[in-house]
């Protein structure tokens, strides 16, 4: 039985534990990405990372959702699958989980005190810093998944590709989702820079799937993968995609799929479907026609076009931070909530391209309740900076600062007329702020679950 305080102050611990780390390594314009650090931690723990086999997801969107779908299917497969998601939204422990489902913090309060203090073996390194936050979310993934024996670990890059803590497993599939401009403060400006550094997962002997689209990237891409001798797969142009209301139809070597998936789902979401579909299929051939299906339909991912309904009004949660993923919630919420008012929510990292983000929202939002977030790893962009700039755009709607994202959101609802949407945007920080009004903390500690494993998938493993 689950003694519900027990695991709340495991929880605290837990984040207490992995807090101590951040003023140390705060994320910033200079921030120094190294390898040296996780690859010392994961040797004293004795590499546990190559006790199974993996799938490394990076890219700049859509990662989460993929990482989690190919999880989906090989655990409807009957496989036992780790899953290592970054950055988590709600509840830290979303960051690692088995079969979908968030560990309890009591199973990875030991774990953590393991990492950490093998960590404190380590010799500083003048050059490189300490051990971040983010490489001891990464070990802690990699230790846990070697003591719970997974038959296949999913681990989604946080930053990057390259330099990034996940880097240092060796997996035989990888997957480079696209590539956009994000995170240029550290992976550079321009869409060649980015992809340069995405590449670097790319190893010897593996088979990477890619969704990317710009020409230019897919030769960084093709360049990358005969430089390291890796197998490149690319949609549209090794993997040929064809869709129907209800079918995907998916064609690779001399492989046809056909895999059922829901009407309503937009183009990228297939898209998505389809990159982790051959993605599973390459780590395991035998997978059955239903786990894919199933697979990639049962997964619910907190803050990623998430609704909940208050007060006769629609909240549609989604951490969308760029233009590109802007535009992609607009045009769910045109085919979903067709003619509906709309008022915004916004709060993004001091880094983020606010002048686009903003420019997509204003025409669609009558009102923006410009807000922050509450986190110690980033920092968030003023709202009244924000608010000048929507001035500076000639935004005709009312703009309201509210730095506080639980008053941000309570104002947003008042001011939305009943039967309209409030979207909450712009970070994954500020949905994990504002989810706790629906979905209580204990309740995401307990169930917290990317998918659930339908029951012909549980007797499979059994």
């Amino acid at each position: 039985m689950v003694e519900h305080a027990d695991e709340l102050k495991a929880l605290r611990e837990l984040e207490t534990l992995l807090n101590a780390a951040i003023p140390s390594f705060r994320w910033s314009s200079q921030v120094n990405l190294k390898l040296e650090r996780i690859q010392s931690l994961v040797e004293l723990l004795g590499n546990p990372q190559t006790s199974y086999p993996a799938i490394h997801i990076g890219g700049t969107s859509g990662k989460g959702t993929v990482a989690a779908m190919t999880a989906s299917i090989l655990s409807h497969h009957g496989r036992r699958t780790g899953l290592h998601l970054s950055p988590y939204v709600q509840t830290l422990t979303e960051t690692w989980q088995l079969d979908g489902r968030y560990s309890l913090p009591s199973r990875i309060l030991p774990v953590a005190r393991l990492v950490t203090e093998t960590a404190k073996n380590i010799p500083l390194m003048p050059a490189s810093g300490p051990v971040s936050y983010f490489e001891l979310n990464v070990a802690i993934a990699l230790q846990l998944f070697a003591e719970e024996r997974v038959d296949t670990a999913i681990i989604e890059v946080g930053l990057g590709g390259a330099r990034d803590a996940t880097n240092v497993i060796s997996a035989d599939v990888a997957m480079l989702t696209n590539v956009g401009l994000d995170h240029t403060e550290v992976l550079g400006d321009t869409v060649e820079k980015i992809a340069a550094e995405k590449v670097g997962i790319f190893k010897p002997g593996s088979i990477i799937v890619s969704g990317v689209e710009q020409l230019r990237v897919k030769a960084i891409a093709r360049e990358k993968a005969a430089q390291v001798g890796a197998r490149l797969l690319i949609l549209d142009d090794d993997i040929v995609l064809d869709s129907t209301a209800r079918e995907l139809v998916i064609k690779y070597d001399e492989r046809q799929l056909k895999v059922d998936v829901p009407a309503a789902w937009p183009s990228f979401q297939r898209r998505n479907a389809a990159l982790a579909i051959v993605a599973a299929c390459l780590s395991d051939p035998s997978l059955s026609p239903t786990a894919l299906s199933r697979g990639v339909e049962a997964i619910h991912l907190p803050g990623r076009f998430e609704r909940f309904e208050e007060s006769q009004r629609t909240i549609v949660l989604d951490g969308a931070h760029n233009p590109a993923k802007v535009r992609s919630v607009i045009s769910g919420l045109d085919r979903e909530f067709p003619g509906n008012p709309c008022t915004g929510v916004v709060a993004l990292k001091e880094d983020k391209d606010a002048r686009a983000i903003l420019s997509e929202l204003s025409p669609l939002c009558s009102t923006l309740v410009l807000t922050t977030f509450n986190t110690e790893l980033w920092q968030a962009a003023s709202p009244a900076e924000l608010a000048a700039l929507l001035q500076a755009l000639n935004y005709e709607g009312n703009i309201i600062v509210e730095p506080d994202p639980s008053a941000a959101i309570e104002t947003a609802i008042g001011e939305a007329p009943a039967g309209g949407v409030v979207l909450v945007v712009g970070s994954l920080y500020l949905a994990g702020n504002i989810r706790p009004r629906w979905v209580a903390p204990l309740d995401d500690i307990l169930h917290g679950a990317s998918f659930q494993i339908s029951e012909q998938g549980r007797l499979r493993r059994a």
